[in-house]
């Protein structure tokens, strides 16, 4: 098949692509999670997609106290924000390891945050 678009203006060179190196060209978009081909052009969805973005992270401590009814409870927890260039695990933990000794802590949950609506 003939390439239509520049290997950098498609599904190959995107990070979210997740290839099946399969004769047809398949893989997997984690952007929009579904199907995708090699070939296919870039287009402004992904390009928003695929920029920094914000993420909020809670962040519990290792050590625990008991409850006084024998239940473990975190001492300390906090919420951040940080901006990351995918929303993954991996990426978090690389933009925590500066500012936490992550030996300490565990990463709870993050999410992308809703815009704040204005009254």
């Amino acid at each position: 098949m003939k390439q239509l678009f520049p290997t950098d203006l498609t599904c190959e060179s995107c990070t979210f692509f997740n290839d099946y190196d399969d004769e047809r060209g398949r893989g997997w978009c984690q952007a929009f999670d579904r199907p995708a081909r090699r070939y296919h052009p870039k287009t402004s969805s992904c390009e928003l997609v695929t920029q920094n973005q914000t993420v909020m992270v809670e962040l519990y401590t290792k050590a625990v106290e008991d409850d006084g009814d024998g239940y473990p409870v975190v001492v300390d927890s906090r919420v951040i924000e940080l901006t990351v260039s995918q929303m993954t695990r991996e990426e978090v933990e690389a933009k925590l390891r500066p500012l936490f000794d992550l030996s300490e802590w565990v990463i709870h949950h993050f999410w992308k945050p809703c815009d704040e609506l204005e009254i």
